[in-house]
This record gives C-alpha cells, sequence and structure tokens, in this order.
C-alpha cells in the first residue's frame, strides 16, 4: 500500500488548507483583474463597478503558471462576479457578460473549480499576515480581496482564517495518524489523534471570537449576500455564461460547510453519514478545490481504515484518543449550529420582511436540520472502550 502524503494534495504542513504565503498579484497580463479586485470595495460603494466590467479583456486562463496563479486568478474572477451580481439585489443581472464568463468558467472546465464564489475564494487562498514577522492570530490576518463590510468584514475574515490556521497547526499530527496505521504504530495514533482533538477545540476557541465584533445584522445579509450561488431567488434558474453557453448554469454560493477540515475528518474518522445527509454533502465537496476533494475521498477508499484499527484493538489509550478526536469534533458541530443560529437564522429574522422570510423557510429548515445532522451522525461514531 503506498503512503498517503498530505502534501501531495496542496496542503501545507504549517498552515494546513490554507494557503501558505499566497499570491497577492498575478502577472502583467492580468492587471485588469488585479486592478478591479483590489478595488472592489470602492466600486461595489459607488455603484460604478458594473461599467467597469465591459472594458474588461476576455482574457486567456492558460496563461496561468502554477498552483498559486490559478487559485489567486479564480478568486479575483470569483469576487468581481459576486460584486457585479449582488452590489444590488434589488436588479440582480440574470447574465454574466463575457470578459467574467468566459475565464471564470474556462476555469472550470480546465481546473475543475466550481465557476462560482467559494469557501476557498473567501478563506482559504485571502489570507496573509499584516506583519509577516508576528505570530499569527486574529489581529494579525488580513484578506488580498474585500467585500463591503468594513470592520466587520475584516473580523468575519480574519477569525475565519485564524480557526484554519488552528488546525494547520496541527497538520503533522493528521500525517503522524496516517503513518501510524501504515506502521502498525498503536502509540503513535493514540498521540497523534489527541493532537487533532485540541487543534479542533482550538478551533471553537476561535470561533467564539465571532460575537466579539461581528453582529448577526453585520452578517447576514449585509455580508452573506456576497457569498450567494446562482440557484435560489432571485436567479432560480442559475446565470447565463454569456459567450459560453446559452442554458443558465446553476451552482450554490460559498459557506462554512465548504472547508476541507471536517470532511476530512470525517473520511479519516470513518464517520458514517445518513444517507440524505451523505448526498448533499456529496454536492458540497464539488466546490472544494479538486486536490482537496482528492484527499477526502481517498481517505475513504484506504484499505486499513482508522476506525476498523481502533475497534480491533486492544489498545486502551488508542480507542480514548479516537473517542477524544469525536467527542472534539461533535462539540464543535454543536457550536456551530450555535453559530448558525444567531447569524443565519436570527440574522433572517431580524433583516427580512415576512415574505421574504416565508420564501426562505425551506432554506433555513434545511440548514439547520443538516448541521445538527452532521453533529448526530458525528457523536453516533464513539467507538465502545
Amino acid at each position: 500500500m503506498s503512503r498517503l502524503i498530505l502534501t501531495d494534495y496542496e496542503i501545507s504542513m504549517k498552515t494546513g488548507f490554507l494557503l501558505d504565503e499566497p499570491l497577492t498579484r498575478l502577472p502583467p497580463y492580468f492587471d485588469p483583474w488585479t486592478r478591479l479586485a483590489l478595488s472592489l470595495v470602492k466600486h461595489i460603494e459607488n455603484k460604478t463597478l458594473r461599467d467597469e466590467i465591459p472594458k474588461l479583456p476576455v482574457l486567456d486562463v492558460s496563461c496561468l503558471s502554477g498552483e498559486k496563479e490559478v487559485k489567486l486568478a479564480h478568486m479575483q474572477l470569483a469576487f468581481i462576479t459576486s460584486g457585479y451580481l449582488w452590489m444590488d439585489f434589488t436588479d440582480v443581472p440574470k447574465v454574466l457578460p463575457p470578459p467574467l464568463a468566459v475565464p471564470l468558467y474556462a476555469m472550470y472546465e480546465k481546473y475543475g473549480m466550481a465557476p462560482v464564489i467559494t469557501y476557498a475564494d473567501v478563506i482559504l487562498s485571502n489570507a496573509v499576515f499584516k506583519d509577516p514577522n508576528r505570530p499569527a492570530s486574529v489581529e494579525n490576518l488580513a484578506a488580498i480581496v474585500a467585500i463591503p463590510g468594513r470592520s466587520q468584514w475584516d473580523w468575519f475574515f480574519a477569525v475565519g482564517a485564524m480557526a484554519e490556521l488552528d488546525f494547520g497547526a496541527a497538520m503533522k499530527s493528521f500525517q503522524n495518524v496516517l503513518d501510524g496505521i501504515d506502521e502498525g504504530d498503536q502509540d503513535k495514533m493514540a498521540l497523534s489523534l489527541n493532537q487533532l482533538a485540541d487543534a479542533v477545540l482550538n478551533m471553537k476557541k476561535t470561533a467564539s471570537r465571532y460575537h466579539e465584533q461581528l453582529s448577526s445584522e453585520g452578517f447576514f445579509p449585509k455580508l452573506s449576500i456576497f457569498f450567494s450561488g446562482y440557484d435560489m431567488e432571485p436567479l432560480p434558474d442559475g446565470l447565463i455564461f454569456e459567450g459560453v453557453k446559452d442554458e443558465p448554469v446553476k451552482m450554490a454560493g460559498a459557506n462554512a460547510g465548504q472547508s476541507p477540515i471536517f470532511k476530512s475528518l470525517d473520511a479519516l474518522c470513518g464517520i458514517q453519514i445518513r444517507e440524505d445527509r451523505h448526498q448533499y454533502t456529496q454536492t458540497v465537496c464539488e466546490y472544494l478545490y479538486p486536490s482537496h476533494r482528492k484527499l477526502i475521498a481517498d481517505l475513504r477508499q484506504r484499505p486499513v481504515q482508522l476506525k476498523s484499527v481502533v475497534e480491533s484493538s486492544g489498545n486502551s489509550e488508542l480507542k480514548a484518543s479516537f473517542n477524544n478526536l469525536i467527542q472534539a469534533v461533535t462539540t464543535f458541530r454543536s457550536y456551530h449550529v450555535q453559530l448558525v443560529t444567531k447569524y443565519f437564522v436570527l440574522g433572517m429574522k431580524k433583516n427580512l420582511p415576512e415574505e421574504d422570510l416565508n420564501a426562505l423557510k425551506p432554506v433555513k429548515e434545511f440548514t439547520m436540520s443538516y448541521v445538527k445532522g452532521m453533529r448526530d451522525d458525528c457523536k453516533k461514531s464513539m467507538t465502545s472502550k
């Protein structure tokens, strides 16, 4: 059996799924995208963004070179597209012009990256340190490309990115679990599982900081509107990519469920997701970077699975450490339910008129059912001691 090496999946041993030392500018050929992306907030606030799009050339994405250029290009296009669509919710275009549509869809066909804004665009490829000489912290993180929201956006972004870094600090432990399975080293596995559990609890501690400077009104709908896709009102039939295809394209928007962390932990630990939720989870994975999507699939397909090793072992420490990780993930998911309740459900209730609330009721009910269900599926995965 060949060894599974996390760095083969565009993962950093320092920053995890968060891109390590991302580029902030593309080569000069792509300057029209870079200039517009870096001035996006100004153009949205001045309501001039839609005037700028027709001025853009239709650039060739085959001129991109390497992982970091590709990810930055997708991020720039996705943010500009999102701003173009959602800068005025009362007048949402149903057609995406060729300067955005052609390269964004070409990246989908060439690199397998969804032609819509994703969590990877919002968080994973978007983080830089304000001061590279200072330690990682919420206060020391900034976004390369921003959306309107000022301090609320800055805080939302920095807390999310820091939570990713909390897990990134344990990537060596993740690798050690995999190596421990291959080597039959149960002590290595036990120690590393406990370290992963600590990282997940650190993520929860960081996530609790959302409340310090992000209000439910600040998140929904002021920030969340820019994370929207093209699969519900006011684009229930999708978005036409002019110059690419005549039929509308339907794509969901960005959400925290697209973080690869818990999808990877589910796969590592053999957590069984109930069938109705499994189908949706598979759909969510289509919005991950292809390399991260492949990691999750490869973890599920390994011939020797962590859970079977744990359950067949007489090592009480190994079983306890496995359960410790499952408990940590369950704890985080329980807290995620609270975050969704505050920032999504209560945000909707406070900021939408009654008719919009009724229209979004199925979305609200599904979202709450899903996040609670994922927590419950995880809880059931504890092994007997």
